[in-house]
Parts: C-alpha cells; structure tokens; sequence
C-alpha cells in the first residue's frame, strides 16, 4: 500500500481552513470572568480555532508561581502542556470550552481562578512549515489512541525530545475511502517557537490526528504505516464493535500505546 504524502497542499489547506473557521466564529465566547485578582486575567493567543490547532494560554497580571490549568472538556479529547504562567493546549472536538486557571496555594488549597471560553470550530489544523523548523533526526514518536463521543478514533502523537514550550509537528495523513485503504501517517519536522516567554521552560512537540470516521468503517483489519526520517513503520489496524486494536511491532522510532483502546 502507499500514501501519498500532502506536505505540498499545507498552505492552501491552511488558507482554506482559517475561512471555513472563521464563518463559526462567536465574538461572544471569547469573554472572561475571575474571582479576585491574584490570579489575574486568562489571555489566549487566539479567538477561535481549528480542531487541533494550538491554543497558547496566560495570565495578564497575578502569580504564575503556582498555577494550574483546566478544561471542561473529556480528557480524551484535550491536550495541555503547562509552562511557567502559560500552558499550550490542543482541542480535538469541536464547541464552546472553559479554560480555567487556579492559583494553588502551598498547602494545594485553591485560592483563586480566572476562566474564559475558546471556541473550536470543526475543520482541521494543517501547519504550515517555516524556515525555523526543526529536525526529528534522533527523536522518537509515540502516538495515543483515544476516541471521542461518538466512537470515532484520534491520535495524539507526540515527540520524547522536548523543543520549545508551545512546539507542533509538520504532519501528514493519509485514509483510503471509507478506510478501505488504511491509515498512513507522516511526520516531517517541528514548529518550535524556542523558549519564548516561558522562562527556559520545553516541551514535547504534539499534534492530534483526526482518520475520519472510523466509528462508522466495517469491522476488519486495515494497514497502518508511519513514516519519520526516511524510515516506514508498518502493522495493522483492527476495528470491532466494541474496540479498535493495533498490531505494532516497534520499540522505537514510531511507538503505539496503548495497543488496545474501547469504543
């Protein structure tokens, strides 16, 4: 089986995502509320967003000492990665979701929280790669499985060397009609915007892939390969009625876990 890989259709996919999004964009979510002052004001980097598209949060004023960060969203479905004062989060379904900072005391007693709401459209995310990206030369990703509220499977793939505290992967994939033709991912590079504002702090770089409707694809074993620094990565997919399950092989490179996920 081979993929095509659409590294070459990112800037134009990207063109067309941002006007899709921006037709479901609701100046209404984007306002704030906060108890106090000690944790200060909930900034975001964006308005609105694309599924998948990284949301950098902060604080204007107040601690960043001690500070958590939530999401009132299923866990499956919400990436965070925390910094000093910020955190970089990722949405893999679409809506209205709180973002909440608290402030935590020494003893781990909340003393103050400040939220405000983001807006997710439903098109998807495509990266657009820059002279300042980053080679995966040495790197190993490992991808999570999860599923969303009606079945449908995500992967969230992630690197183990860390690069800036808001980095995202140069990706591609690839799923053959009504995934008759499987699953082929490919993974090219980093956006990494460096150490920022984010007192020296890095992260891992991630990204959710979205295959489709795979709730909806007959039971059977599908193929399912990856690709990163020039190498392929090969198995199997298996959907059921009750669980999607991979057949992978490798301990390094591209890594699957865990192997075996329910609907």
């Amino acid at each position: 089986m081979k993929f095509t890989p659409r590294r070459v259709l990112f800037s134009c996919l990207f063109i067309f995502s941002l006007i899709a999004c921006s037709k479901h964009s609701n100046p209404d979510v984007v306002t704030y509320s906060y108890t106090g002052t000690r944790t200060g004001t909930v900034v975001f980097s964006h308005n609105s967003l694309q599924k998948g598209q990284p949301l950098v949060v902060s604080l204007s004023g107040g601690s960043s000492a001690s500070i958590k960060w939530t999401v009132d969203a299923n866990p499956a479905t919400v990436h965070i990665e925390p910094s000093k004062g910020q955190a970089t989060i990722l949405f893999a379904r679409p809506g209205s979701f709180r973002v909440t900072a608290t402030s935590v005391g020494a003893d781990n007693s909340v003393q103050d929280s400040s939220w405000k709401v983001i807006h997710v459209c439903d098109t998807v995310y495509q990266p657009v790669p820059t002279p300042d990206t980053t080679s995966l030369a040495g790197d190993q990703i490992t991808i999570t499985p999860s599923v969303d509220s009606i079945g449908n499977l995500l992967l969230l793939a992630q690197t183990k060397n860390s690069y800036g505290c808001s980095s995202s992967l140069v990706w591609g994939l690839s799923v053959g009609p009504n995934g008759e033709g499987g699953i082929g991912m490919n993974f090219y590079e980093v956006i990494s915007n460096g150490t920022g504002t984010c007192n020296g702090v890095q992260n891992p770089a991630s990204v959710y892939l979205f295959p489709g409707a795979t709730g909806k694809w007959a039971n059977g074993t599908y193929p399912m390969t990856a690709w990163m620094n020039g190498i392929t990565y090969s198995g199997t997919l298996t959907i059921t009625n009750t669980s999607y399950s991979f057949s992978w092989s490798y301990s390094s490179g591209v890594l699957i876990s865990p192997l075996q996920i329910n609907k």
